[in-house]
Order: C-alpha cells, then sequence, then structure tokens
C-alpha cells in the first residue's frame, strides 16, 4: 500500500483505537477491497476479471449488486451469528468499493490497481488471494452507472482531462442517494417509490420544469408551488442516458394530483398534447382528482411528444390493455 502511495499511518491503530504491535496484522483497515486517501486511490482486482479489447486491458464489475446480494443473504432466517456478520462484512468491503470508484470518476482521479491471483480459500470462508501486485500502470475510471451499479475501469492513464458536466455530476450524486434509498431495510417498497420519486424530482431536474412551465400545472394550471411535482414521462430508471434523466424535455410539472394519475398510467397524452382518460377512472375520480376529458398540456412543447409516446406504450395502454389500469 504504500508503494501505491497510499497513507497507512493510522494502521497502527485497531478498531478500539489501541496501538497495536503489528500493523500489517490490521484487518480491520487492510482487508478492505478499495482504499483512497487525498492523494491515492487503490483498488483490488482478481486477474480472472481482467479482460482484453481493441483498446486494451479493462474489467467490468457490479460491486453494487454484490453488496447487495450480500445483504439479503445475511437477511436469511437460519444463519448462524458467524454467517450474518460474514455477509455483513462482504456487503461492507462491497459498499465500500463501490462508493470509491464513484470518487475516482467524479474526481477524474487515477487508480492504482492490486492484482490479486487465484482465490485460494476456502469454500464459504472470506475470499483468499494466493499472491497480490501492485500494477506499475495507473488506471482510470472508464465508466460508471450509480443507478445500474455498472463499473468500467481501464488500464492507462486518464484521457484529456474533461471535467464532468453539471448534469453528469447532478446524475451521480442522484444516483448515489436513490441506492442508500434503496438499500435501506427499514423502508418498505411504497416508501422506497415514494423517497426517491421526490428525490429526483428536486433541485436542478425542478428548476428547469418551473422555468419551461411558467410556474404553472401543465394540465390545470394551479400555481401553487407546495403542490405542483416535476414528474418524469419516462421513469428515471427507464430512461437510457444522463441527459434523458435531467433533460426538461422528458419531464411535466404537475398538480400533485394529476402526477398520481399520471404516474399510475392513469392519463396520458397524445400528440395534440389533448388529454387520454383510461375508462377505469370514474367520472367522481375525474372531479376529484381535477381532470377533465378537454384538457390539453400548455403550453406546447414538441420536444416532449418522443417521451409521451413511450408512456403512451409503456405506462398507459399496456396497464390498460392487461386491465390493470
Amino acid at each position: 500500500m504504500i508503494s501505491a502511495g497510499l497513507n497507512v499511518s493510522d494502521w497502527a491503530y485497531g478498531k478500539d483505537g489501541e496501538l497495536l504491535a503489528n500493523p500489517n496484522a490490521n484487518s480491520y483497515k487492510n482487508s478492505f477491497w478499495s482504499f483512497i486517501d487525498e492523494s491515492v486511490v487503490v483498488l483490488c482486482i482478481w486477474l480472472h476479471e481482467i479482460e482484453l479489447d481493441e483498446t486494451g486491458i479493462y474489467v467490468h464489475q457490479n460491486l453494487q449488486k454484490v453488496a447487495n446480494e450480500a445483504r439479503a443473504r445475511r437477511n436469511r432466517p437460519g444463519f448462524s451469528a458467524a454467517e450474518k456478520a460474514r455477509h455483513t462484512n462482504r456487503a461492507n468491503k462491497a459498499g465500500k468499493f463501490h462508493s470509491t470508484t464513484y470518487a475516482a470518476y467524479r474526481d477524474r482521479r487515477p487508480v492504482r490497481v492490486i492484482i490479486l491471483g487465484k482465490d485460494v480459500g476456502k469454500k464459504g470462508d472470506a475470499e483468499h488471494a494466493e499472491g497480490r501486485m501492485l500494477d506499475p500502470m495507473p488506471w482510470f475510471v472508464e465508466a460508471f452507472d450509480g443507478f445500474s451499479g455498472d463499473i468500467q475501469l481501464r488500464r492507462g492513464l486518464i484521457p484529456a482531462h474533461i471535467p464532468l458536466t453539471e448534469d453528469e455530476l447532478t446524475a451521480l450524486a442522484l444516483s448515489q442517494e436513490i441506492a442508500i434509498i434503496e438499500n435501506d431495510e427499514n423502508l418498505s417498497h411504497t416508501e422506497r417509490k415514494a423517497l426517491i420519486k421526490a428525490r429526483v424530482g428536486q433541485g436542478l431536474f425542478r428548476t428547469r420544469l418551473l422555468e419551461r412551465w411558467n410556474r404553472k400545472c401543465a394540465v390545470t394550471k394551479s400555481g401553487n408551488l407546495r403542490l405542483l411535482i416535476a414528474s418524469h414521462i419516462i421513469p428515471w430508471s427507464q430512461c437510457a442516458t444522463i441527459g434523458q434523466r435531467l433533460n426538461p424535455s422528458n419531464g411535466l410539472l404537475l398538480a400533485s394530483s394529476v402526477d398520481r394519475l399520471f404516474d399510475a398510467g392513469y392519463i396520458t397524452f397524445d400528440d395534440r398534447f389533448q388529454i387520454i382518460i383510461s375508462k377505469r377512472l370514474t367520472l367522481l375520480d375525474q372531479v376529484a382528482f381535477g381532470v377533465s376529458p378537454g384538457q390539453r398540456l400548455f403550453p406546447k412543447h414538441d420536444d416532449i411528444l418522443p417521451s409521451l409516446a413511450w408512456h403512451r406504450a409503456n405506462m398507459f395502454e399496456k396497464h390498460y390493455k392487461s386491465g390493470s389500469v
């Protein structure tokens, strides 16, 4: 670790702050899969994970998925305290690897890589590499998707330094916050969904929609900002790119009651911006939620039409045909 440039002075102290006779045996500090300080990022990867393509050597990973799987296993009934502790430890290591890689990608920092040899650990126990080697060449985080957890590391120098755009930084930060919400075992599925929707509808995305829709509901024209929701047409989780997740062409500013109907697929809009109401929404429901057949989106923005077409096919027509709307 010292050869990689990592400051390991605190390894001399154990979990409880006691001074250790042999800092090299400090498993509380040295057994993680990733390390970061002010000057360097160090990641451990297995030799068998390394792949080769036409542009060089790379590794594709998803440690967020590993962390989630370990948490799920930890909660299975019948496990001993030792087994639960092992899965918790694995989840913590994978989660730290993911967050460390996120920091390296966000800040465009080079990465030192320790290549681990064959896993010779006993089945059911923690992994144990037969050997370790510090790669003399630097690596960098080539791609990072905070929502799916997919990461790609590439051997070599970071390409020409280009700072992340405001959209990229915002989407990365949001993805990390969403991951925390999704992994919170104290929340129900409904609570997670509500918190995620509220979080992605704030900040930069909401500011853009307020400006675009003149600070009024696009359907009811209500101007009570406390009751207006920055709603994605194509949901955040279904967006293909960072740009789509934050682009106002994929958003509507809606009164909270209308947003509930739109999000659940009870209403949608055609290419003339005319509202389409499910036959399963009664007249009483329409009155209660503030929608009626004569309403249209206004102002008209042609760039939202592709997203509306997706919503009709995937959120409205699909549910209607299946009888779930």
